[in-house]
């Protein structure tokens, strides 16, 4: 099984650069330090004209192997943060799930 963290339904003005980092954690009661995580994917939205016009996206990341390597594979709970690395303003973040997708066979 493949294992995917989408961010669900971010919205944010067209007319701002967004960027951020995503990291997983497998331990929730012993928190990492930042440095520690490991880092997944970085989300970016980029400047898309004068309008001040509201854009929803969403974004999907794999984390398969990091669970493997974390030895997280049959944690019940990975702690996945969002570390703001561009932008202004609001940015809305409608939810974060873990999804089994089931890999692909040829």
């Amino acid at each position: 099984m493949n294992k995917q963290v989408p961010k669900n339904c971010s919205r944010h003005g067209s007319d701002k650069y967004v960027k951020f980092d995503v990291h997983i954690d497998d331990d929730e009661d012993n928190l990492s330090e930042p440095d520690q995580t490991e880092f997944v994917g970085t989300f970016v939205n980029l400047f898309h004209g004068q309008g001040h016009n509201i854009k929803v996206t969403s974004f999907k990341v794999g984390i398969s192997k990091v669970i493997d390597c974390l030895e997280a594979e049959e944690d019940d709970v990975v702690l996945v943060t969002l570390v703001p690395k561009v932008g202004k303003g609001d940015v809305i973040i409608g939810g974060i799930k873990v999804e089994f997708i089931p890999k692909y066979k040829d």
